[in-house]
Parts: structure tokens; sequence; C-alpha cells
């Protein structure tokens, strides 16, 4: 039987694995798009935009 505390870490390993999962997937593309247009500024801005996104994402997701 799935107590209260099995609940919550199985939501707490869902939402860093979102998280992980976004950051992912705009730095990989990111990374596309700096291969591609040969500028290293395009991957330099997709992190800093994914780091920004999961800051915020976590810190204010109660109001989400």
């Amino acid at each position: 039987m799935a107590t209260l505390y099995t609940e919550q870490d199985k939501n707490i390993h869902k939402t860093w694995a979102l998280l992980l999962g976004f950051l992912v997937v705009v730095i990989g593309l990111g990374w596309v798009l700096a291969q591609v247009w040969q500028s290293p500024a395009v991957l330099y801005a997709a992190i800093i935009f994914a780091l920004m996104m999961n800051f915020a994402s976590y810190w204010w997701s109660d109001k989400i």
C-alpha cells in the first residue's frame, strides 16, 4: 500500500525528471542550431534560457 511519503517521493522524482528533460531538449536544440549557424552564441543563449526557465519553473511551481 502506498503511503503519503512514497507518493511524495514519486512526485519529486517526476518533477526532477521533467526539469532535466526540458534542460536536455533545449540545450540539445541550441547545440543543433549553433552547429547549423556556426555560432556558439546560440548555444550559450540556449543554456542561459534553459537554466532560467528551469529555475522559474521550480521556484514558482506553486503558482503555475
